[in-house]
């Protein structure tokens, strides 16, 4: 079973420097410095969170180069991934804090907490997280649902573009008709050109399809 981090033996330290198979003294001594240090830190805490960060920065700070302290910053966060991966820690504050402003790495929130106010330029890191996250729908799921509403737009708009234009009459233009039509006579020759003539026709007893004669 994995000791829980920190650990009073700091074994979890010697296994991980032992599991990165660095080739120089000056490497390995490096990397237990860091992280020995890191842990001393720690072990004043009752909880890895954003104050440890913030603690061991402002320790580390008083000794090293804002350059190199940055460059530590890497073996802390890959320490802490390593811790989460066997259960020592259940997540890394690192971690938390690259969710939490929705970005996906880490020297940028390193460079924020070791800045003058560590608050507001955490703030000024935080990105807008999108519609489906903030909904909380699958990622998948949401992706499915957008190229399906896409694809009813599409066709909606095709349809509507095809679509006839009904003709509309007005009841005005309606009564205006029916009484000119009773006014003529009847509908026969004016409810259609063709229709209308055909059916006169048919009454006088004669085909609308033959030439009329002509009388010698």
């Amino acid at each position: 079973m994995t000791a829980r981090w920190p650990d009073p033996d700091r074994a979890n330290i010697g296994r991980y420097v032992a599991s990165l198979d660095l080739r120089s003294m000056k490497s390995r001594t490096c990397y237990r410095q860091v992280l020995h240090g890191f842990q001393d830190v720690a072990e004043r805490y009752e909880a890895l969170n954003q104050e440890v960060l913030l603690a061991w920065l402002r320790e580390s700070a008083i000794r090293r180069a804002a350059s190199t302290l940055l460059h530590r910053t890497r073996i802390i966060d890959r320490f802490l991934e390593r811790l989460v991966e066997i259960g020592a820690i259940e997540r890394n504050p690192v971690a938390a804090l690259r969710d939490e402003c929705n970005i996906k790495q880490s020297m940028p929130i390193w460079r924020a907490l070791a800045s003058r106010d560590p608050e507001q330029a955490l703030a000024e890191l935080r990105q807008p997280r999108p519609f489906r996250q903030r909904t909380g729908k699958n990622d998948g799921r949401a992706c499915r649902d957008d190229a399906a509403q896409r694809i009813q737009i599409h066709f909606a708009a095709v349809a509507l573009a095809v679509r006839p234009v009904p003709a509309v009459a007005s009841r005005t233009g309606n009564r205006t008709a029916e009484r000119h039509d009773r006014s003529m006579g009847g509908s026969e020759w004016h409810a259609s050109p063709r229709g209308g003539m055909r059916k006169a026709q048919a009454r006088l007893g004669e085909n609308p399809s033959s030439p009329r004669p002509v009388d010698a």
